[in-house]
């Protein structure tokens, strides 16, 4: 699910992983980005994908955080989703994993 928010949003990976349910305004169809690299927040519209996407997530009022650690009680580490969660699908769809770093 995590890459297509990403794909879906179009922001920052860092964005994403520390996005907070507080945030996130399934009603409104909208997301606010408040900690941002530039230091501005803003504002993404949500498609319909997306809203479906975040309304089936388990962490939906169990964490805080959109995209949990194991423990749901801090946002998931990029180093760790990468490792552990996208490579290994990458390489089952027959893929060689790439992760853009910048």
């Amino acid at each position: 699910v995590l890459p297509r928010v990403l794909g879906e949003t179009g922001c920052r990976r860092g964005e994403v992983f520390n996005l907070r349910w507080e945030n996130v305004d399934l009603t409104q169809r909208r997301i606010c980005f408040r900690w941002t690299k530039s230091g501005k927040p803003y504002h993404v519209p949500m498609t319909d994908t997306l809203v479906r996407l975040l309304s089936a997530l388990p962490s939906l009022g169990q964490s805080e955080w959109v995209f949990p650690d194991d423990t749901g009680k801090a946002p998931m580490k990029a180093e760790r989703f990468y490792v552990a969660r996208f490579v290994p699908a990458v390489r089952r769809a027959g893929l060689t994993p790439r992760w853009r770093t910048s």
